[in-house]
């Protein structure tokens, strides 16, 4: 009887240590995914702090998500995040479509900078663009079978936007615009691994750019209200073709679907 109880007790552990190791994998490897496409995606490094996903719990956590700036300015990140959260259908992770109900990202800080040498949201936005062509396409991973993402409902909540001047005759200080609450609906992207997420990525940044534009209008300078504005459209439209969907009437509705919107600023621009 000793010895079935300790057989027993021997496999209950082996499940458990087991249990525990395929959370640690499979948080490891969805930390590396999103590092991984966002890098792709956007062309700048990007940051994952942790990762913790609910094998059967249909829930998946983000801690601490960064994309740096490019080269040429400052060394604070152009995007943070400060969690993430999302919902699945646990059965559609065998399938070949993943099922997230909704998606919620909350505490998203964003730094557009302008110096004498342009601005950072330029190069990220026309690398989104350049990087949908044919020959642009990540290099295929034996590894990586590919599956489709779709997701119901991704919320953009407490996102703040900071607009930095410098290296200019018109620099000053900091222009900041808040914007409680975005939506994105039906988002889906088919793919290798790598390319769904930094797709997705993609469509959260442009949102995010796209809302503090509209409540930025008037306080941010005119030239560069325009400026983002023909680059966003552009990265849009780029994303539109690679998806091969309506995610971009989603991205440009967002503004409509802002919850409460209310600009809060500080500071005051210069003629």
């Amino acid at each position: 009887m000793r010895i079935v109880l300790r057989v027993v007790i021997g496999l209950v552990l082996l499940l458990l240590l087991g249990i525990g190791l395929v959370w640690i994998f499979q948080g490891r490897v969805i930390r590396a995914a999103i590092q991984s496409g966002g890098t792709w995606a956007t062309g700048v490094e990007t940051r994952v702090d942790d990762v913790s996903a609910g094998l059967l719990g249909g829930q998946l956590e983000i801690d601490g998500l960064q994309l740096a700036n490019p080269p040429g300015f400052s060394n604070e990140p152009f995007f943070a995040l400060r969690t993430a959260k999302a919902d699945w259908e646990t059965r559609s992770l065998f399938g070949d479509a993943v099922h997230v109900r909704e998606l919620t990202l909350d505490g998203l800080a964003l730094r557009i900078e302008r110096n004498a040498s342009g601005t950072n949201y330029g190069q990220i936005l026309d690398h989104m663009r350049a990087g949908k062509s044919a020959d642009e396409k990540p290099p295929a991973d034996a590894s990586a079978s590919k599956r489709a993402l779709v997701v119901d409902r991704i919320v953009l909540k407490d996102l703040t936007a900071e607009l930095v001047l410098t290296d200019l005759p018109i620099a000053t200080g900091p222009l900041r615009v808040t914007v409680p609450r975005i939506e994105i609906q039906d988002f889906r992207s088919d793919g290798p691994t790598r390319e769904v997420v930094g797709q997705l990525l993609e469509a959260v940044v442009q949102a995010a750019l796209d809302a503090s534009l509209k409540a930025g209008k008037g306080i941010f300078p005119d030239d560069l209200t325009r400026d983002l504005e023909g680059r966003l459209g552009s990265a849009k439209a780029a994303l539109k073709n690679a998806l091969d969907g309506d995610v971009q009437g989603t991205i440009e509705d967002a503004g409509k679907a802002l919850d409460g919107l209310k600009g809060v600023f500080q500071g005051k621009k210069k003629p």
